[in-house]
């Protein structure tokens, strides 16, 4: 396929095809010189305050692309950042792009989703977020304690707060929960913020592919991995081998070490953006924060008791 620069795209308009489409994204449909038939969007979350964002986009000569619109030049410089220190397949490849848009491959393949027992394939995931956490940059640590995370986690406790899902002294308690748990230093540099089996795609050749990159921003590594801890669902055996093939990059000692914090940021987090843009399901994520807010002090600490709230990763079932 023969795609245009950005220079030459002109801003001319194909079909009803388009008629919903961003107008950056058009720009660049326009410039491949392909004739669009059908554009379905997609992604797993829909919000009426959120606009669609991504699409596939099916061309007359049989061609499949993913078409985007960009709402964070910041986050599209993490991705290039880290795609330069991967193989050529370890992403889905970016086919044309403008400030505001982009076009990538459609990447053919099963979704690690679907793959159960392959520890192989899990280890190898492992690897690809270690790796992910650590190609581009000497990962420095810095005070959590920042006026920005301090503010970020108030505001996602008043969130949940506001909405009537915790009660004001509930609030007041994951707070302090949390502060108390806070770690004082942390490792940051680019993180993927939506690292699952759903995003990893087995090519027909056997290579991992990630996909729905653009999540990508700056943050705690650990953060991360509580992020795929949470998203994705996997047995205490298989974690433990994904958690082998992250080793082999980043320990993740201090990440198990602060469980119990993170954990509750995470599930926190995803609380607090369910509910801000009315997306459903909200009440997942809060009926798993309400279980580790209502632990009892011994199992919050990470000791071995038993029990649904034990702060291992192993103890709770992430949805």
């Amino acid at each position: 396929m023969v795609v245009k620069s950005e220079q030459e795209i002109a801003g001319g308009s194909q079909s009803g095809a388009t008629s919903n489409l961003p107008h950056a994204l058009v720009a660049l449909i326009d410039g491949t010189g392909l004739r669009l038939m059908e554009a379905f969007p997609i992604g797993m979350l829909t919000s009426p305050l959120i606009p669609r964002l991504t699409y596939r986009l099916q061309f007359e000569n049989g061609v499949i692309l993913k078409g985007r619109h960009l709402m964070s030049p910041r986050r599209a410089r993490c991705f290039n950042e880290v795609v330069n220190a991967f193989a050529a397949d370890a992403f889905s490849r970016v086919m044309a792009s403008s400030r505001e848009a982009l076009l990538e491959e459609w990447v053919e393949g099963r979704s690690l989703s679907d793959v159960s027992g392959d520890s192989s394939l899990i280890h190898c995931s492992g690897q690809f977020l270690g790796r992910l956490h650590t190609c581009c940059q000497r990962p420095l640590p810095r005070p959590t304690t920042s006026p920005t995370d301090l503010l970020r986690l108030g505001e996602d406790v008043q969130q949940l707060q506001s909405s009537s899902v915790l009660s004001r002294q509930e609030a007041v308690d994951l707070q302090h929960q949390l502060q108390e748990m806070m770690p004082r230093k942390v490792q940051r540099g680019i993180i993927h913020k939506d690292f699952c089996g759903e995003n990893l795609i087995v090519r027909p050749s056997g290579a991992i592919c990630c996909i729905d990159n653009l999540t990508m921003s700056r943050g705690p590594y650990d953060f991360d991995l509580a992020r795929t801890w949470y998203r994705w669902p996997l047995a205490p055996a298989e974690w433990q081998t994904f958690l082998d093939g992250y080793a082999k990059f980043r320990s993740p000692a201090e990440f198990l070490q602060n469980f119990g914090y993170w954990s509750r940021r995470v599930i926190l987090a995803a609380a607090a953006f369910r509910l801000k843009y009315q997306i459903a399901d909200a009440e997942s994520p809060i009926k798993l924060l309400r279980s580790l807010l209502h632990a009892d002090i011994d199992s919050r600490a990470g000791s071995n008791a038993p029990g649904l709230c034990q702060d291992s990763p192993d103890s709770c079932c992430p949805r």
